[in-house]
């Protein structure tokens, strides 16, 4: 559980970059970005904000190509921390665990 008192400026500036990232890439990257919504939000599950997508038209089956892009999407935002603030933080462990999977 997120205590939103504690939670700073800057840690709302590093959530937005991360989330941008994911947002980003996968805009760029996806035939159909799907993304509906992109928040900074904190959650009660701990997460400081997400990239809501609908993945309605997405297949159930995917291509080496489409899994490279999926992983792409998934390191994004710790990317777009590293390029904007020098380093990521251990708030995309989640995305480490997806593209994981993913590969």
């Amino acid at each position: 559980m997120i205590d939103v008192e504690t939670i700073t400026p800057e840690d709302l500036r590093k959530t937005a970059t991360h989330e941008i990232g994911h947002a980003t890439i996968r805009y760029y990257l996806k035939k159909y970005s799907g993304i509906k919504v992109i928040t900074i939000n904190p959650e009660g599950t701990g997460t400081l904000g997400y990239v809501k997508v609908d993945f309605s038209k997405e297949r159930h089956t995917s291509s080496r190509e489409e899994m490279i892009v999926d992983i792409a999407v998934a390191l994004a935002g710790l990317a777009s921390e590293k390029i904007h603030f020098g380093i990521y933080e251990s708030g995309g462990s989640s995305d480490l665990k997806i593209a994981t999977n993913i590969a």
